[in-house]
């Protein structure tokens, strides 16, 4: 069974790992079901896609993956602004067709094997917050489990933390599974934590869903950069 935050206790990294956690923010897919590439629709006057790159840049990562695939030069000129962001790289999936696990994958090699995790983002979750990839990442530090994940009344939901212990599996990754699949098989290695509600694990698959999120509050301001 996966085990509680409050039933772990302290644990030990490999030592050849010298670097703290790393965000893989996967934004290469073709939005087949939106109709339009919906990394770049607008959310409350702002491409959909800086809600989750603003609260990975906030956090404590310390560097940010961001896995470009369809539309990636589209994508590119509108983040010209983020560009001098020190702590964000651009990773082009040339494979992006091949499904989530593609991207992924790439993300997590151009990372490098020297993280100790990888927090597992997608480009459509704006609800994702600073506080809660904080929250992961700590709870990570603090226990034995080699996977984290948010839980909310008995359901899972991204961002998925991965150790250091997943780096080959997760290079290895292919088609549009993801890491399900290594999560899936490896239920005694799983952290859940319980947050406070379900509005995190939201999504936009379609319009609707973006629509439905507009009046929903923000879990804390973030800064707008002007990409004029």
């Amino acid at each position: 069974m996966p085990t509680k935050t409050q039933t772990d206790t302290a644990g030990g990294r490999p030592g050849d790992i010298t670097k703290h956690a790393a965000g893989i923010l996967l934004a290469a897919g073709t939005s087949r079901r939106f109709g339009r590439l919906k990394q770049l629709v607008t959310f409350r006057k702002r491409p959909l896609l800086t809600w989750a790159l603003d609260s990975a840049l906030a956090s404590d990562l310390e560097k940010i993956y961001l896995v470009l695939g369809h539309g990636a030069d589209q994508i590119r000129n509108h983040l010209l602004p983020y560009l001098p962001e020190k702590k964000l790289e651009l990773v082009h999936n040339p494979d992006y067709l091949h499904g989530m696990g593609s991207s992924l994958a790439r993300g997590v090699t151009a990372a490098g094997e020297n993280w100790q995790a990888y927090v597992v983002m997608l480009a459509d979750q704006p609800l994702v917050s600073a506080g809660l990839i904080n929250s992961m990442v700590s709870a990570f530090f603090g226990c034995r489990k080699t996977i984290v994940l948010p839980v909310f009344k008995g359901r899972r939901g991204n961002p998925v933390l991965f150790g250091a212990k997943w780096y080959t599996s997760l290079c290895r990754l292919k088609d549009d599974f993801g890491g399900r699949l290594i999560v899936a098989d490896n239920t005694e290695e799983v952290l859940e934590i319980e947050v406070d509600g379900e509005h995190y694990f939201r999504d936009v698959d379609y319009l609707e869903d973006l629509e439905s999120l507009e009046d929903h509050p923000l879990n804390s301001p973030r800064p707008s950069r002007s990409s004029g």
